[in-house]
């Protein structure tokens, strides 16, 4: 384990008591701009994100970082297994103004993809997935994919998860989906209540103000409550995304990414993660009631195993 004051630049926003298990190498994701193929412009629309490159010997060694993705419709009739379609070399990197890291702007094109992978735009639906993967390629001949990172790099301020699911999606107007709302968790978690302190009065209930996503205006919006609670931990920004499928019975609102609670039993953290399932429950007509679902527990700790939990979301 490297304790994180262990790196040298010290107007890193990087808390002292958080530890990280080094890989050797990773992205760590500062913004995404675009989280969703739109699909009223495939011919143009591309998942965009800007990260910094760390390694374990002074940010000198990375060669290249080489993009893969796999896909699988909306219905589950077609799935393809991961293909390479792209490869950004160590040169197209430049030193962030901040963290002096080298850094580097990625624009990753459906249409690449789709090239790739034998996918005709015409057959792409709402819905359809694409889970996206990135290798970093060492110049000592390592090479580091999503396998490689730990919780304790894939979330938090390190935010380098390896990977991102992108959907053929729609925009999500601002208006819809904003303001406040009373979120009531349907069934139990790992540790019972996921967000919040459960009580008498309220059971597993909170009220939350959901927003724009300022990292994804297309489709994601944010709300600020702590998960687990109830043992202490803080308020933090929970992004979730709104996925449209051709097929209502397909659409789905869960968490965008994955969150680590640095919480433990001396094995893996208590972690939070987007939902794979897909649940209805909300109209485009009506934002006044929805159903939100995460993975809770993701990384099995403390005995336990990964939970659905879903909640009845309405708004106030």
């Amino acid at each position: 384990m490297i304790s994180c004051d262990a790196f040298s630049d010290p107007d890193l926003p990087i808390p002292l008591d958080e530890t990280m298990e080094n890989t050797g190498a990773f992205l760590r994701v500062l913004e995404v701009e675009t989280a969703a193929f739109d699909i009223l412009n495939l011919e143009t629309a591309a998942y965009e994100f800007s990260a910094e490159y760390w390694d374990d010997e002074g940010q000198s060694l990375l060669d290249n970082v080489t993009f893969y993705a796999s896909y699988q419709s909306v219905d589950g009739s077609v799935e393809l297994d991961r293909a390479s379609f792209k490869t950004v070399n160590f040169s197209e990197f430049s030193e962030h103004e901040t963290s002096g890291w080298p850094s580097a702007n990625f624009s990753l094109a459906i249409a690449d993809i789709n090239a790739a992978l034998g996918i005709d735009a015409e057959d792409n639906s709402l819905g359809d997935r694409y889970q996206i993967d990135w290798t970093l390629n060492l110049t000592d001949g390592r090479s580091f994919t999503v396998d490689d990172m730990s919780p304790a790099v894939s979330g938090g301020f390190f935010n380098s998860p390896s990977f991102a699911n992108v959907d053929v999606s729609a925009r999500i107007e601002p208006e819809l989906f904003v303001g406040t709302y009373r979120f009531t968790q349907q069934n139990n978690g790992s540790l019972g209540p996921v967000f919040g302190v459960p009580n008498v009065y309220s059971g597993m209930e909170f009220e939350a103000d959901l927003a724009v996503d300022p990292n994804n205006d297309f489709n994601g919006r944010v709300f600020e409550e702590a998960y687990l609670a109830a043992f202490g931990a803080g308020a933090h920004s929970n992004q979730i995304i709104i996925r449209l499928a051709e097929d209502t019975d397909n659409n789905s609102v869960t968490l965008a990414g994955s969150f680590n609670s640095g919480l433990s039993c001396g094995g893996p953290p208590l972690q939070i993660g987007p939902e794979t399932q897909q649940l209805s429950q909300f109209d485009l007509e009506d934002d006044s009631e929805f159903t939100f679902a995460l993975n809770d527990n993701t990384e099995s700790a403390c005995g336990g195993s990964p939970t659905m939990v879903t909640f009845q979301v309405e708004k106030i």
